[in-house]
Formats: C-alpha cells, structure tokens, sequence
C-alpha cells in the first residue's frame, strides 16, 4: 500500500497558515460562521438544480432559499457544528444570509451545479468540488465565474484554492476556452470582488512546485510539545466524534489538555472527546510503533508471487543480444520470467507478534510503466535517477511462501487511517535504519 498522493484543494490552505502543517495530516479548520455560510449556498445551489429544467434559470424566492439553508442541516452537523449552534443561526444570520443569496441570484446564473474535480500532476493529484455562473448583466455570457465563498475580513488576493480550481476549469474547457474568472463572495454582508488571471503558465509551474514539495519533503522537524505556544497550532492534531456534545443527560466534558473547552462550546463547535496529539508533518508517525520494531533481515531478494513472463521484449532493451552461457542463452527474450518486486525488509512488531515485510518495485515493473521510448529513453532509465522512483509497498506476512508462485501469504494493509498510521511508521523506521533513501522516503 502506498502512501496517499491525492490532497483536498481547501487542505492546501493549511500549508499556509504554518510549513509544518502538511495537508495530508489535519484536514483545514473552520470556524462554524463559514461552516455554515458555505453549507447554506451548497444547499441553495443544489435546490436550484433540482428544481425542474424550465425552471433552474429563474431566480428562486426568498422563502425557496429559508427552506433549502435549513434543510442544509445533516451537512452542517457532519462538519461538526452542534444543532444549538445550528439553531441560533436559522433565528438570526441565516435571514441576512437568505437574503444576501437571493441577491447573489438575481445577479448571476448558475450554469454548472456543485461538480467534483480532480487535477492531476506529476506526482500527486488535487482535488474537490467548485460551481460555475455567468453574470445575468452581461450581454455575451461566454464568460465563466468560478463561485468560491469566503469569510468576512478576507483580503482580497488570489489564494492556492482559487488557482487550482481556475486551472481545472482552463484545462477542462479545451485549447480556446472563454474568459475564466473567479467570484469571491461573502455571505453575511454581500461583499463580492472578481480575480482574473491572465496567463496558465505562471499557474502551473508554482502550483505543480508546491505539491510535489508536499509530496517528497522529508527533511522538516517533527513538532513537539512546543507547538503548543504556536498560535497557529502547527502539529496540533483534534479529533472529534461530531455529535451534539452530549452524552445522555449530562454535558460531556472535554478531554485532558483541551484548553480551548469553554471557547469551543460557546463558539458551537461540538466538543465531543477531544484527542490532542503531536504528528509527524509529512508522515502519520507512531513513535510508539516505530519504538517497538525489530529489524529481521534486509536481503534484497525477488519476491514470491510477483513472477510473470514477459509478453514481448521492451523496445529499448532490442540492442543487447542474446548470450549463451553455460547455464543456457542470457539476455531479453519474449517470455522471460521475471520479478515485478524484490524485498527490501523484514520486520517484527513486538507487542503483537505481527511481521511485516516491506517491498519496492524492480526496474522492470517501472520499465513496463514508463513504455515510452520517447520520454523514457535507455540511458534516462539507467541513471541512478531512476532508483529513487521505485515504489515502497508494506504488507502483513501471513504465513512462509508456498513457492515462487504463492500469492496468498502476504496481506496488504486496510485503506484505512490505521493502516496509514502503520505504513508510515514502517517507512520512518526503514529511513532512520538507513535501509531506504530520503528520495524512496518520498515516493513511498
């Protein structure tokens, strides 16, 4: 199993507010005002598309927009905010917010409902979901506003979310797509301001820059306790069970160290039981874990039940001829056995008995994945280079290997966060133990 490539467009924001804080860790924090504030137009965006075809171009009425903020509520309670918070909104707020949305609509059409995205880079790709509009005003509607709710007090600048989303939408709409935009609007005092961006090539190469430095960085010191005097929480880590903040009758209490107890229940946000950790920023690290591991053996050596013959000899690999020997002819050859991964460690977890092996690809699996003699040439696959793009997978040992061709006695590791958490403390280990480079770290 390796290591999740794929990031939310908004947990990029994280990155911003401190370096240590990779998004792939903690998920972007809100507060419940923009929780709510953006669930209202989600609910409203999707009433208005639900509506019948002759009548999504209209402009909903007031009493239309009330009905679809307050049957936003399963998506507001799954974000965490407690009904009492919920409640207080739909009694004051949410008015100026029905209000200042019906007025978004009266000035703008929705011409693409709520629309899940995926862009993808070299290494990594981002994600998650924007709507369209055209301004109503406009005599010409071929220009395109991406819709992006923000919070008061926002500055008025492009951020990474804006960015990834206006190039989704550029690469999305072909080689001459109309004039793409980005709407910010504020729901509770109506402030709206435009963003254009000029030129795609001053997007891409910074955005793809970032990502894949979230992808390989290895090198950034875990944060400690010391984190907690930071005021933006770098390695502070809170799980809540987004229930109502009760348990039975009784109020629930928060949970040892939560020093934020009585700020959070006044602000709405559901309390729960509050977990306070420290993570590794680029790695879900169990330091416990790692503590509590053996290294067995670390022989490089192909790996049982990934032999496969080769179907026809690579392009690349036609100008070394076919030796003989005295074991018999040696060199490429259409149906060839050969090894798609070779082991790299072995490794036993005390407490629970469990071994666990880890494997990476050979250069010929990777050979058979970049097939392109163009943009993969010979020399470009034997530099050292090429190494470092190995895939390191981690799996659960079952029992001894039958044979060569036994598949059944290694377990892959649940797509879970528990089976993150223990893929990325084998990595660590591996990578203190020196039997990994940083470069494998990266590309685990």
């Amino acid at each position: 199993m390796a290591i999740r490539k794929h990031f939310n467009d908004r947990d990029l924001l994280e990155y911003a507010r401190c370096s240590l804080r990779q998004p792939h860790v903690v998920a972007y924090s809100r507060q419940p005002d923009e929780i709510l504030a953006e669930e209202a137009v989600r609910g409203t965006l999707i009433g208005v598309f639900n509506r019948p075809d002759d009548e999504i171009g209209l402009v909903p009425s007031l009493k239309e927009i009330a009905k679809w903020v307050e049957d936003s509520w399963p998506n507001v309670e799954a974000a965490g905010v407690i009904r009492a918070r919920l409640a207080r909104f739909l009694n004051g707020p949410a008015l100026t917010v029905t209000r200042h949305l019906h007025e978004l609509l009266i000035r703008y059409s929705p011409c693409q409902p709520i629309t899940p995205y995926t862009l993808s880079f070299s290494r990594a790709s981002v994600g998650g979901e924007y709507t369209v509009v055209v301004d109503r005003r406009e005599p010409d509607l071929s220009k395109l506003l991406i819709l992006r709710i923000r919070p008061p007090g926002t500055l008025h600048k492009p951020d990474v979310v804006n960015l990834i989303r206006w190039l989704h939408l550029q690469t999305f709409e072909g080689r001459t797509p109309p004039q793409i935009d980005t709407l910010n609007y504020c729901c509770e005092n109506g402030e709206e301001w435009r963003e254009r961006i000029l030129d795609e090539k001053a997007v891409r190469p910074s955005i793809t820059a970032l990502i894949e430095y979230l992808v390989s960085c290895a090198n950034v010191p875990v944060p400690g306790m010391h984190c907690g005097s930071c005021r933006s929480h770098a390695g502070h880590v809170r799980r809540d069970d987004g229930g109502d903040g009760r348990e039975g009758d009784q109020p629930r209490k928060p949970g040892a160290g939560d020093q934020d107890g009585p700020r959070r229940r006044e602000a709405g946000i559901a309390v729960g039981n509050v977990v306070v950790q420290y993570a590794d920023p680029v790695r879900n690290v169990d330091m416990a874990f790692v503590a509590s591991l053996d290294l067995l053996e670390r022989d490089v050596r192909p790996l049982p039940g990934s032999f496969v013959h080769r179907k026809e000899v690579d392009p690349r690999l036609t100008g070394l001829k076919v030796m003989m020997t005295s074991d018999g002819a040696a060199g490429p050859r259409e149906g060839d056995e050969i090894a798609l991964y070779e082991s790299v460690a072995l490794m036993r977890h005390r407490p629970t008995g469990h071994v666990y092996l880890a494997f990476c690809q050979t250069m010929d699996l990777l050979m058979m994945e970049q097939r392109d003699p163009k943009k993969y040439p010979m020399w470009l696959m034997d530099h050292p280079v090429k190494r470092t793009e190995l895939k390191i997978h981690v799996a659960r040992v079952k029992s001894k290997p039958a044979g060569k061709d036994d598949r059944e006695w290694l377990e892959w590791l649940p797509e879970t966060p528990a089976g993150d958490r223990v893929f990325d403390s084998i990595a660590y280990f591996l990578l203190r133990r020196q039997v990994i480079s940083e470069a494998m770290y990266g590309q685990g």
